[in-house]
């Protein structure tokens, strides 16, 4: 049988419609109209209504328009669905009437689970006092595992098992989860381009329990505290610069405003120079808010959910585990720097500045961006064993 795994909170989802700080409607996204949708329009009795909801289906992948503002047609004066007011939900393109909701299929699990580009959701996640984010089910779904090898089944059950055990101690900083997560994968890539992968092996650093997970965590943390872990210096330059870079490429408008009209940041001030300004920086500022507003709890959840959502590791993209990791993972470290480069410019780092740092980076990289080119462009970062000290500046 097949795992079903739900996110709880979706429960709770309720759409805030026009009291939506940045409605999905006037996000600028091209949503396809799908043949039963334009079916149903076709049938709509209202000639000029029909003839309306007709004419914005447009291009090649029949995808709906949207006005000079990036938002689409058919939102009316109070930024309300004129489709939905007037025809009900289910005249809705089906990408409109399941967003934010998000249905993921593997081999061994099925989920249902929310894209954090929407901001209630982002809420929820950071807000639910609940560490226990997702419910396990079985379905009566066969796994066909005869079309699929035999080790790489193996492994994919055991880094599921280690995964679970390993998010399941939220009082563990999100930079020391980042980093044994990351050696598990340095040992998996070495192995598999040795052709010596032994599975016993991988088990035993993989962890038979959270026991055994949450003494090695600890002890993680300790070294790193200590400064008997940490990266050398040239190698946290140029990856705290390498993701500035990252950020540069994709600005946010509303946080480059903030960062011109203060002007007095030292993250932004030598643009240059700030891989050489980041690492201390950012690991005074973190660890102040780790302290002050619980960050460290709140990112743990927002990390579950990432990880969940782009498949990792029970359905990684193309197999690939090291791209899965690094496409939750560069987003997530873009957060952190916009939220200390926020707080270096004079930003008071509340709750909704963080929820909005997470849904706006969300929109801009994890709904544009392809992981394989990224990785092109910077193929360092896919060095695992070169930069995963640099996590360790997030506890």
């Amino acid at each position: 049988m097949r795992k079903n795994l739900e996110l709880n909170l979706l429960k709770q989802f309720i759409c805030t419609a026009d009291k939506c700080p940045q409605s999905c409607c006037s996000a600028g996204w091209a949503i396809n109209v799908d043949s039963a949708t334009r079916s149903k329009w076709q049938l709509v009795s209202q000639q000029e209504l029909k003839t309306s909801l007709l004419s914005s289906i447009t291009g090649a992948r029949n995808t709906l328009a949207t006005n000079e503002n990036h938002g689409c047609v058919h939102l009316n004066d109070q930024d309300l669905c004129h489709i939905q007011n007037t025809l009900g939900h289910e005249y809705l393109p089906q990408t409109c009437q399941e967003f934010p909701r998000l249905h993921l299929t593997g081999t061994m699990a099925c989920s249902n689970t929310a894209q954090l580009s929407c901001p209630e959701i982002v809420r929820l996640v950071l807000e639910t006092p609940d560490t226990n984010l997702f419910s396990a089910s079985q379905t009566d779904d066969a796994i066909d595992t005869g079309t699929i090898d035999a080790t790489l089944l193996e492994i994919n059950q055991l880094l599921v098992s280690y995964y679970d055990n390993v998010v399941s101690h939220p009082e563990i900083p999100p930079g020391i989860l980042l980093y044994d997560i990351s050696c598990i994968l340095i040992y998996l890539t070495k192995s598999a381009q040795s052709n010596n992968l032994d599975l016993q092996e991988l088990n035993k650093k993989c962890g038979k329990s959270k026991k055994i997970i949450r003494k090695r965590l600890t002890s993680i943390l300790n070294d790193s505290v200590n400064h008997k872990l940490e990266a050398d210096t040239d190698t946290e330059t140029n990856f705290w610069q390498s993701i500035f870079d990252l950020y540069q490429q994709h600005k946010i408008d509303e946080f480059e405003k903030i960062f011109k009209q203060t002007g007095n940041s030292k993250l932004t001030n030598k643009q240059g120079e700030i891989g050489q300004h980041a690492p201390a920086l950012i690991e005074k500022i973190y660890r102040r808010h780790a302290r002050k507003n619980n960050l460290n709890v709140k990112l743990h959840r927002l990390l579950q959910v990432k990880f969940h959502n782009h498949g990792f590791p029970w359905r990684p993209f193309q197999g690939n585990y090291t791209a899965t990791f690094l496409d939750v993972v560069l987003p997530f470290t873009v957060m952190i720097l916009l939220l200390c480069m926020l707080d270096d410019a004079g930003e008071e780092i509340t709750d909704a500045l963080v929820q909005k740092i997470v849904y706006k980076v969300e929109r801009n990289f994890t709904h544009n961006l392809s992981i394989f080119e990224l990785l092109q462009q910077q193929p360092v970062w896919t060095n695992l064993a070169l930069i995963n000290k640099c996590f360790l500046r997030l506890q």
